[in-house]
């Protein structure tokens, strides 16, 4: 016999869908599914129907806005001048309101197509991708509370750093 596994079971599947991560079931014959039922190419069930996409973008977007906050006040920690405390007072700002401009965001994308495709578009990054920014962010930070100065372009110019 081959080493096809048929999995029934979804719970004990070690396929999982490649947008989602939900576990697939296999029936043994053809390829492996890639996608779930909502994911899948052709299926009249995608992402950008439903309120499951928008969730998504709501979640993405108020995410995005979350790490902007954390940036800018790193960044401010790290510049430690006028131009720097400004900066902490905008990462305050945004992570305050990051909940607000995601629903803003989602509601947008709910009602217009072409806004809901291009969120999409845009947060599904790699997984790479995201691993790099998370970390980036957390360094930023961390670099600002040892007094580690970044050279931010075009503001050494001005005297900002």
């Amino acid at each position: 016999m081959s080493d096809i596994t048929i999995v029934t079971d979804t719970d004990e599947s070690p396929f999982r869908c490649e947008v989602c991560g939900t576990a697939l079931v296999y029936s043994g014959k053809g390829r492996h599914p890639k996608f779930c039922e909502e994911h899948r190419k052709g299926s009249s069930n995608t992402s950008s129907k439903g309120t499951a996409g928008i969730e998504r973008i709501r979640t993405g977007m108020t995410d995005m806005y979350a790490a902007m906050a954390v940036g800018a006040t790193g960044l401010g920690a790290m510049m430690q001048n006028e131009t720097g405390n400004a900066l902490m007072l905008d990462g305050q700002v945004l992570g305050a309101n990051a909940p607000r401009l995601g629903d803003a965001w989602a509601d947008l994308a709910k009602n217009d197509p072409k806004v809901r495709k291009a969120l999409e578009r845009m947060l599904t990054g790699s997984g790479w991708g995201k691993v790099i920014l998370a970390h980036a962010i957390v360094a930023v930070g961390i670099a600002g509370n040892h007094g580690v100065k970044i050279p931010v372009p075009g503001m050494a110019a001005s005297g900002a750093v």
